[in-house]
This record gives C-alpha cells, sequence and structure tokens, in this order.
C-alpha cells in the first residue's frame, strides 16, 4: 500500500530519514506538487489513495467529521500534529491516515419513501428523476434527512450499496434549489461507467435560467477559473492575481438567449465542467446573476427578487451513450419556475 501510494506520486528513493513506516492501522500519503495549496478535506474529497485505503468513498461532510475526530496527522522536517479540514498543503508534507475515525462520520441513511420525486425513466442500469427545486440530493453536516438519498434507499434497497453509502447511486449533483433531471446509478457497473461519462466530460447538460439584464452578445463562453473565497466559503470566480482560498480550477460555461425581456433574460446554459455552483458563479460574474440567487446576486438583484423563494435555475436535458445505446431526456420548466419567471420579465430597477 505504502510503496503503491509513493509510485502514484514519482516519489523518489531513497526516502527521507523523517519519513517512518506507518503502523498497521495507519496510512501514509505524500503530498505531491501539484497539491502544494489545496485545502486538505479537498484533496481528500478527490483522491484515489484515500478512497482505496477507506475501502470506500466519503462524502466531503464525512471526510471533515473524521479529519476533525483526528483521522490525519500531518508531518514535515519539523513538526508532526494532527491537522484540521482547512489546512493548506505544501509540496512533501506526508499525511498520517487513520481509516477508524472516519467510521464515526458514517451514519445510516433513514429510508424516507415519501419524498415527492417523480421517476421519469426506469431501466436496468440506472434511473433517471425530475427533482423539485427545495430538495437535497444528499445528506450534509446540516440536513441528515429529507433528500434524495434517503427516497432512494426507501424506494430502491438494492442501491444502498452503489457508491458512497451516504450518496447511493449518486454520480452527480443538483443544489438544492435547482431544480430538474438527476441520474442515478443502479449497478456498480453503470456506477462506473457514468461517473466516467461525466469525468470525460462525455454527457451533455444543458440547463434554462432566468437571469438579470441582458447579455450582449446573444451567445458566448465564460472560461474564467473557479476557486473558494478568502471571505466566505461560496465560489468565486479567480482571475489571475486575484486573492482565493484553496486550489484555483478550470472551468467553462456556454449561453445562449433563448428569449429576452424589459430586464431580463431566458437563456439556456450548458457547463462543459462540472464545478460547485459554476453556472450561477459565471453569469454573476458577466454581470447577468440568476434571479433569486441569493449567494451570488448583484445588489440590483437582489431587490428585484427579494421575495422569490428559489433561484430560476432547472436542469432541463440530458444526452449520453451508455453501454452502446443513446439516451435523450428533457423536462419542461416546472410550474414554480414559470409562475415566478412571468413575474420577473417585466420587472424594472427602481
Amino acid at each position: 500500500m505504502i510503496r503503491a501510494a509513493f509510485r502514484a506520486v514519482n516519489f523518489p528513493l531513497p526516502l527521507p530519514k523523517y519519513m517512518t513506516f506507518a503502523p498497521k492501522n495507519s496510512h501514509q500519503l505524500l503530498i505531491a506538487s501539484e497539491h502544494t495549496g489545496e485545502r486538505l478535506d479537498v484533496f481528500l474529497a478527490h483522491s484515489k489513495e484515500f478512497e482505496t485505503i477507506l475501502k470506500r468513498p466519503l462524502s466531503r461532510s464525512q471526510i471533515t467529521l473524521g479529519i476533525k475526530n483526528g483521522g490525519v496527522s500531518i508531518s514535515n522536517p519539523s513538526k508532526k500534529a494532527l491537522s484540521k479540514p482547512s489546512l493548506i498543503l505544501s509540496e512533501g508534507a506526508v499525511l498520517e491516515i487513520f481509516p477508524e475515525k472516519f467510521e464515526m462520520g458514517h451514519k445510516k441513511l433513514l429510508p424516507e419513501p415519501h419524498i415527492p420525486l417523480p421517476v421519469i425513466e426506469e431501466n436496468e442500469h440506472f434511473l433517471i428523476i425530475n427533482k423539485p427545486a427545495g430538495i437535497q440530493v444528499h445528506p450534509s453536516t446540516s440536513q441528515e434527512s429529507g433528500t434524495v438519498a434517503n427516497w432512494i434507499i426507501a424506494r430502491y434497497p438494492e442501491i444502498h450499496n452503489v457508491g458512497d453509502a451516504t450518496r447511493p447511486g449518486i454520480v452527480h449533483r443538483l443544489d438544492r434549489d435547482t431544480s430538474g433531471l438527476l441520474i442515478i446509478a443502479r449497478t456498480k457497473r453503470s456506477f462506473t461507467a457514468l461517473k466516467k461519462l461525466f469525468k470525460d466530460r462525455n454527457i451533455k447538460k444543458r440547463y434554462l435560467a432566468l437571469v438579470f439584464g441582458i447579455p450582449k452578445e446573444k451567445e458566448g463562453t465564460v472560461t474564467t477559473p473557479i476557486a473558494r473565497s478568502t471571505r466566505s466559503d461560496r465560489q468565486t470566480v479567480a482571475p489571475q492575481g486575484k486573492r482565493v482560498k484553496g486550489v484555483i480550477r478550470p472551468a467553462e460555461t456556454h449561453y445562449r438567449i433563448i428569449e429576452t425581456f424589459e430586464n431580463s433574460a431566458l437563456i439556456e446554459v450548458e457547463p462543459a465542467t462540472g464545478r460547485t455552483h459554476q453556472i450561477r458563479v459565471h453569469m454573476a460574474s458577466i454581470g447577468h446573476p440568476i434571479f433569486g440567487d441569493r449567494l451570488y446576486a448583484s445588489k440590483a438583484s437582489r431587490e428585484l427578487s427579494a421575495n422569490l423563494p428559489r433561484h430560476l435555475l432547472h436542469a432541463t436535458s440530458l444526452d449520453f451513450t451508455l453501454f452502446g445505446k443513446e439516451y435523450s431526456f428533457k423536462s419542461p420548466l416546472p410550474n414554480d419556475f414559470e409562475k415566478f419567471a412571468t413575474l420577473y420579465k417585466s420587472a424594472k430597477v427602481s
């Protein structure tokens, strides 16, 4: 295990004097140069070596709980100490992982069969549901019930061991207040295949959004990278020279105008990458935040949509090929989107 971890990061032999082999109940990971500047919790969330050590994938919240429970110590030539989730990593640091400390963050899902989640496709490989706004995809530290994951294990108990125990079958996600199409894998084979399709950008996702103001160009692409803001845990665009937290990740969002109104536009959006809050962050960065988006709203758009209960973003279509068969799914705008969009199509700035 240890030698495999070092080969993965091309660590040159011999090993440094300060690095000792971990006891049987722990494992070591070396931080390579490409992970310099990353937060510890973010690094572990994306680390295949860490997933192998734990023998299962963990959610970000589970990783955070495990770190806080003493699951990671970090060593460098001068010190060794227990770590915290927000620790910024540096090249050459050695992480010592204690798997048993991450078991406390592994909570059993409560089956909830009565959550209203329309199924629009069901086959041997996957489900497609039409998620309403206001329903979270999987549990978090602040919400352990009422999620899509709770519904899955109640209605499709065979999916409970597909993927992460708290995210059974989940291969991608939608924000709580984003409505629309969501894929759920039914088998380990389809889970692996669908995750690879998303990673390789071979699943075409399209969204509809009502944005504040009218973009100058009928079609456009936003390619500004995204990172965590230094002011909060929200995301922010990260042009060269801007101070941000952790890793700066490339992001690409295409949009085109469907219809324009007095002070708003209905747009179709196609994200080429899948960063957290990507569409919301990118549209806000070019001066056209999504109506109802309190996190990334401008002052003017916030005033206009103060009474809106959710942001007007809807996952409207999915196209992909799985095991040699082509699939295409569409979801019309839900009633609440249509209702509130009608109110804001002619909204004026006071």
